[in-house]
Formats: structure tokens, C-alpha cells, sequence
């Protein structure tokens, strides 16, 4: 009784067997490699997005449940920190093989994106292109197993670069420092009674940008050049101005003055 029991088991096993490598020969599917970056400097790291793609199954659930897989690449120049699952699958890492599957059992028949694998760059990486690959795949339809194929993509592992290399960076680039000529004060708006740029015009026919004006403590050597330039469309000279003024002032005090001393005079008699 016992032997026939156990005949039962092992026919039973090696049907089973037959029947989960039995794939119809159209049966196919792809695994898709697609990195974040392409470009990573050595002790960097990056991600790699494996997507199920092409499937084509007509056998058993028609689609794809699960798969194995592995990663090809330079060890010299990457490693693997981890392998993440996607949303609605696990993924582990079974002795250098990826395996992956649906958290509900079910097979899926459109492309998805089942896991995320972080590459680290050596820290002694040599720079230049380098290759991450997948392959020795094997897909699961619930009740067949079907080959796989996979892509693969280029890193370059580039150089970090010095910030003080950037061209036209530094101080040189703030307002009034570096080669801008005239900054500093002279490029603001004048103060005092000049309401001008101020320093933006030489002054007494030298070349002091920004020393004279704008500061309102030379408004009358400022004032003559814009009066006597043809084109400056403002007021009148700040010079002539001030001795008309001048002038009024003076003959109204000694017309007052005469006034009152006659008038006290013709009082008095």
C-alpha cells in the first residue's frame, strides 16, 4: 500500500512538472531597463527601473505573474545597495537573482514597472561608458513558464566638476565690483538738489565716474556741466539760480532798511 502511495506522489510530481514547463511557442515578454541618469560621478549612486514589457501570452493566464532575472554589470566600476519593489509587487534578491511578483496573485497584461535597483559608483570607478544588462529571464503565466528577453542601457561615469571653474562667477559678477566701471555709488540715483545719475558724468572734464556725483556735496560743479550741456533738458543752472536770489534778497533788506529809516525820521517830525 505504501508503495503505491509513494508511485502516486511521484507520478503526480513529474505531471505537475510537465505541465508548469509546457509554454506555447509564441509566449513572450521583455524586461525593460530604464536608468533615471545617465551621467554619475564615482561614489555617486543611481536608479535603474526594471518595467515588464512586450507581453505576449496566449498560453495559460495570458500574462505575466512573476519572473527571474539577473543583472549583468562591471563590478570594478558598480555595485548594488538595493532593490526596491513597485507599487503591487515584491522584489527580492535571491543569490545574485532578482525575483519578482504580484502581491495578489494575479497576472498582469500591460506594461508595469515592477522594481527599482540603486547602483553605487566605486569610489576608484574609472571614468567612461559602462553597461548594466538583464538577463537568464524566466517568466511565470500562473501555470507555464515562458523565456524572457531583456534590454540593457550605458552609464557614464564622468568626472565631478570644481565650482571654480565656473566661468564668470565670483564677486565679479556682483553690481559695482570686478570689471564693471563706474559702480559703487556713482551709479545711483544723485541726492541732494541734483536729482541726476550723479556719476554717471565725468566732472570738470576728468575721468572720475562716480566721484562727483550723486552725493550732493558737489551740486554746483554738477549743476554748471548739465546747465551747459545743449542737450540736458532739466532747470536752470544751480550758480545762476542761487545769485538772482542772492541778488533779491540784498535789495529787499536795503529797501526796507530806507523805508523804515524814513519813516521814523518823518515820525519823529
Amino acid at each position: 500500500m505504501k508503495s503505491l502511495k509513494r508511485i502516486f506522489i511521484i507520478v503526480f510530481v513529474m505531471i505537475l512538472f510537465s505541465t508548469l514547463s509546457k509554454a506555447s511557442s509564441s509566449d513572450s515578454f521583455k524586461l525593460s531597463l530604464e536608468p533615471v541618469t545617465n551621467e554619475i560621478t564615482p561614489g555617486g549612486t543611481f536608479e535603474v527601473k526594471i518595467f515588464l514589457d512586450e507581453i505576449q501570452v496566449v498560453s495559460g493566464e495570458q500574462g505575466i505573474a512573476g519572473y527571474t532575472a539577473k543583472l549583468d554589470y562591471d563590478e570594478n566600476v558598480l555595485s548594488i545597495e538595493k532593490i526596491s519593489a513597485s507599487s503591487g509587487w515584491e522584489a527580492t534578491q535571491n543569490e545574485g537573482a532578482i525575483v519578482a511578483n504580484t502581491l495578489d496573485a494575479e497576472v498582469v497584461k500591460e506594461r508595469v514597472e515592477t522594481a527599482v535597483v540603486t547602483f553605487k559608483v566605486n569610489d576608484n570607478a574609472s571614468y567612461g561608458n559602462t553597461t548594466v544588462s538583464i538577463g537568464e529571464i524566466k517568466g511565470t503565466s500562473i501555470a507555464e513558464t515562458i523565456d524572457g528577453t531583456g534590454t540593457s542601457v550605458t552609464i557614464n561615469v564622468v568626472e565631478e566638476q570644481d565650482p571654480g571653474e565656473n566661468p564668470g562667477g565670483g564677486e565679479g559678477e556682483e553690481p559695482g565690483k570686478g570689471e564693471n566701471p563706474g559702480g559703487g555709488e556713482g551709479e545711483q540715483p544723485g541726492e541732494g538738489d541734483n536729482p541726476g545719475n550723479g556719476g554717471e558724468q565725468p566732472s570738470d572734464g576728468n575721468d572720475q565716474s562716480g566721484t562727483t556725483g550723486g552725493n550732493g556735496e558737489n551740486d554746483q560743479n554738477s549743476s554748471a556741466i548739465k546747465g551747459s550741456d545743449p542737450k540736458y533738458n532739466g532747470s536752470l543752472p544751480y550758480t545762476g539760480i542761487s545769485g538772482i536770489i542772492g541778488m533779491a534778497i540784498v535789495v529787499l533788506i536795503i529797501i526796507s532798511a530806507v523805508c523804515y529809516y524814513n519813516y521814523r525820521k518823518y515820525r519823529k517830525v
